[in-house]
């Protein structure tokens, strides 16, 4: 908003002046050097608040923190593949959370549209894959008699592969099945 009056005092960009109604006011400076005594216009000054501008930086700061703990987070250390009839290609952090999974096949993509795994165990999650997977009769007596195993595929050029299969092992095991652990070609079975 622009003002006029009186200058009072001069400050580097800012002219100090007094309105005709008697208001004193912060104006920045223009083209036209300011007289003291003289009329002088120019558009009011606001100044930031020192609070107000705390504030903003600690928002900044929080959000530059947060969204760094979020790609740290969510960044895949190690990905492999599930073979159960229905495929998954899952990518697990390196806190061994579940951050992506997806429906390599047909019968992996309609789990996934009902079911969300994100942030859980892998191991947890591929223990709920397999239940889903016998409730939709995935494994039935044709498909076992021709595969009685469960195939995971690790590749090697994965980094920090520090994944442990044991207890989904023993869980496959317990129900008369195989796991086959194929990490870069090489096979456990």
């Amino acid at each position: 908003m622009k003002k006029s009056g009186k200058v009072t005092n001069v400050k580097r960009s800012k002219v100090y002046i007094l309105t005709p109604e008697n208001e004193f006011a912060i104006v920045k400076m223009n083209s036209i050097t300011p007289v003291k005594g003289e009329m002088y216009t120019g558009y009011e000054f606001y100044e930031m608040h020192k609070g107000l501008k705390l504030l903003i930086f600690f928002i900044l700061i929080m959000g530059l923190a947060l969204s760094i703990y979020f790609m740290k987070y969510t960044k895949t250390s190690t990905s492999f593949i599930i073979n159960m009839n229905a495929e998954f290609k899952i990518h697990v952090n390196k806190d061994n959370k579940v951050v992506e999974i997806e429906g390599l096949n047909s019968k992996g993509r309609s789990i996934l549209n009902t079911s969300s795994f994100f942030n859980k165990n892998y191991d947890d999650t591929l223990i709920r894959l397999y239940n889903i997977c016998t409730a939709k009769d995935y494994f039935s007596n044709d498909y076992l008699s021709k595969k009685p195993y469960i195939i995971i595929y690790i590749n090697g050029h994965s980094k920090n592969i520090n994944l442990d299969f044991s207890s989904f092992e023993e869980y496959i095991n317990y129900r008369n099945l195989d796991l086959i652990i194929n990490q870069n070609g090489k096979s456990n079975k």
